[in-house]
């Protein structure tokens, strides 16, 4: 929970990231308000320390790529946050509208933070009126003595976002590697490859599938096991592709994850858990969700459908020519999720565009 702050708060120091991933504002029917979700991570820039070189080092002979890929803007770009040093206990201070909001929980050790603020109506038409709530998205930005970007720009801001989720409709959960983006997740070298040397390549057509879903007044949740260390270039990639706005859930990675098999294993964990939170947060909207074959979206999303079978409107898996989805793990999804529909996909054009096919909203309407 957030507070507002009435009094003076230590500034985060000079110089310094904060990194602001987009969250989602949920109303209390209870107490009348909105609860908004501050989340991010607090960094400082600069030269890696020896372990973090040790490791760097040892990225590079992985991904057996000649040197000068490793001096490209593109390996710089997305290597930089996982390089830089958390903060830890840095006190995170934002404002909205004329007011100033305190996140109680300082960053942890990891250099992330998460806090709510809560809004009123009242509160909610101010920012309307201000322009700092524009559609269903808040815009707030960080409060500091000192502030400084990437490359230490000094008069930079740190801005952030928030959208105010309706208590009813449909929300869209989509995976990112191999769903939206190709990532090659099956084979560690070629993630490795993909992630830190190449640009990004999107899944042809899902962008203006998604568009259309949204014109149609879905709501986006971006969930995946990519490190949170991804974000900035995730989200220019999904700006530049023309995906629809939507939430960020990433993972916390080390570096030293991305090197061993513990990546594998590290990316199945956590998923799961962030499904559950987003579906249980709203308790009378319907999801669809859509992932791939290559890792274990099936398995996920039919456990997350056996808790909450009335919740999940369709499921929807795009099958990877190198993991196809076999008999038995389709017996088994099957098994878990009941009567929800499902559909395996190859091209994005397989996909209904319209959403009330697509969230097969003709059985509950």
């Amino acid at each position: 929970m957030a507070t507002i702050a009435n009094h003076p708060m230590p500034k985060i120091d000079h110089p310094h990231d904060v990194i602001f991933f987009p969250t989602f504002g949920r109303f209390n029917e209870s107490s009348d308000s909105w609860s908004v979700s501050i989340s991010g991570a607090v960094v400082r820039p600069g030269q890696p320390n020896l372990p973090k070189r040790i490791m760097l080092r040892l990225l590079r002979r992985m991904m057996c790529a000649p040197a000068e890929a490793f001096e490209s803007e593109i390996f710089q770009q997305r290597i930089q946050t996982f390089a830089a040093a958390a903060l830890r206990g840095k006190r995170i201070e934002v404002q909205l509208g004329g007011r100033t909001h305190l996140v109680s929980r300082r960053s942890q050790r990891n250099g992330l933070f998460s806090g709510e603020i809560e809004l009123s109506r009242e509160d909610v038409l101010d920012l309307q009126q201000s322009g700092d709530l524009t559609g269903q998205w808040l815009t707030y930005k960080l409060v500091a003595s000192q502030g400084a970007a990437v490359g230490n720009a000094p008069e930079a801001e740190f801005v952030g976002r928030a959208q105010l989720v309706g208590p009813t409709g449909v929300s869209v959960i989509s995976d990112i590697d191999d769903t939206i983006k190709h990532s090659s997740v099956g084979d560690r070298r070629e993630l490795l490859n993909n992630t830190f040397l190449r640009e990004f390549q999107p899944i042809f057509g899902m962008s203006q599938l998604y568009q259309h879903w949204v014109e149609q007044g879905a709501t986006m949740h971006y969930v995946s096991s990519s490190p949170w260390q991804l974000y900035h270039p995730l989200s220019t990639f999904c700006g530049d592709e023309l995906f629809p706005s939507g939430t960020f859930h990433l993972r916390f990675f080390r570096l030293r994850d991305q090197l061993t098999k513990r990546i594998f294993h590290a990316r199945r964990r956590g998923k799961g858990k962030v499904i559950h939170q987003i579906v249980r947060e709203f308790p009378q909207r319907r999801f669809v969700l859509v992932g791939d074959s290559g890792e274990i979206d099936p398995e996920i999303y039919s456990g997350v459908t056996a808790l909450y079978p009335d919740r999940i409107a369709a499921i929807y898996i795009r099958e990877l020519p190198d993991r196809p989805l076999t008999f038995q793990r389709l017996a088994k999804m099957r098994r878990r999720m009941g009567d929800t529909p499902l559909q395996v996909f190859q091209c994005s054009s397989e996909l209904p565009k319209s959403l009330e096919e697509a969230a097969v909203l003709q059985a509950v309407l």
